[in-house]
């Protein structure tokens, strides 16, 4: 399955689905902000899990968001996981 977003910059942004596994591209990796979990002491936690995305112009995205918006089907689809890679960002559902 596969939905698509245009951010305010007019990037086309698009989000496939496998199963369990969503895969996001489009955006530009070169600019873009992330976030860390961290421990209730405010200490980022050694493994550095990612909280949220914020690819320039969109979409802001954090664990617990969910993807649905993107499709019609508006199956409940929350982010129980993010990982960063070079040209895409992957999301487990």
């Amino acid at each position: 399955m596969i939905a698509t977003y245009v951010n305010r910059y007019g990037d086309k942004i698009t989000f496939k689905q496998d199963g369990d596994t969503i895969i996001m591209s489009g955006h530009d990796p070169e600019f873009m902000r992330y976030g860390l979990a961290d421990d209730s002491d405010g200490c980022s936690r050694a493994e550095e899990i990612i909280s949220m995305i914020d690819p320039s112009g969109g979409p802001y995205l954090t664990t617990g968001s969910d993807l649905s918006l993107f499709w019609d089907d508006k199956q409940p689809r929350i982010i129980k996981s993010i990982k960063i890679f070079d040209k895409h960002i992957e999301f487990k559902i």
